[in-house]
């Protein structure tokens, strides 16, 4: 049992997540070395405070609502917060808590488990950010896979072509070109699988009700995470006046 709680309290001391222990006043118990990198505090410093001197001064109050909540047994296991550094800085994390309990099975804190998700949090709200841009766009912009079926429809698109966002999603980019391009669109489909790409395009689009669009296309590749080819973005603009 000791070498089981040794090797216990060495994945706690190694982990890159702060782990930290409080009792049901929040008063820190106990204080990882991820914990210190994370928040800037020492273990020493940490032992002193209650664990809503970490909170920042908006979310203090979700803290102490958390600390009564445990007190009644309650238990919110997975939670995404704020916490703050010794220097200021202002931090997202990501929580996973624990119940602690004595051997009688009382209950007598809580093992909370913390990811600084900051770098993924802003991340996220640079896609947010782009996604709005996207869907108010005054130019169709929509994605494609390799096959040319069609992930994204914004707007601009529903507007330009006619069709809803639920119809498109459920056609191939070829159904909006008019039959004597099609072959065109294939080919271009054929380059795309071979990793070529025409960077800007002119040519015809067909709306729904069957009115021929003279569009300017710039389009940008499509990648996972490792670098693969996964399809096309293509941002679409009516220029039938122009003609």
């Amino acid at each position: 049992a000791l070498e089981k709680f040794r090797r216990m309290a060495t994945v706690i001391q190694d982990s890159n997540d702060a782990i930290t222990f409080q009792d049901l006043e929040g008063n820190i118990l106990a204080w990882n070395k991820a914990a210190e990198i994370i928040y800037g505090y020492s273990q020493a410093e940490a032992l002193s405070m209650n664990i809503v001197d970490t909170v920042p001064t908006e979310y203090q109050e979700e803290a102490r609502g958390f600390l009564a909540s445990l007190k009644r047994g309650e238990l919110l296991p997975n939670l995404e917060t704020k916490r703050k550094h010794k220097d200021g800085r202002i931090i997202d994390v990501w929580l996973t808590n624990t119940k602690l309990t004595d051997e009688k099975g009382k209950l007598t804190g809580i093992a909370t488990t913390e990811r600084d998700i900051t770098e993924q949090t802003k991340t996220l709200e640079k896609f947010r950010r782009m996604a709005t841009v996207i869907q108010d766009s005054n130019d169709a912009i929509t994605f494609q896979n390799l096959e040319g079926n069609i992930l994204a429809w914004n707007r601009g698109a529903e507007i330009m072509y006619g069709f809803s966002e639920a119809e498109a999603l459920t056609k191939n980019v070829v159904d909006t070109v008019p039959t004597e391009y099609q072959e065109e669109a294939r080919g271009f489909l054929a380059s795309l699988k071979r990793g070529e790409l025409v960077p800007t395009l002119e040519t015809k689009r067909k709306t729904k009700d069957g009115r021929i669009v003279d569009v300017w296309l710039t389009n940008t590749k499509l990648t996972d995470e490792k670098g693969n080819l996964t399809g096309i973005a293509t941002t679409e603009r009516d220029i039938s006046e122009r003609m």
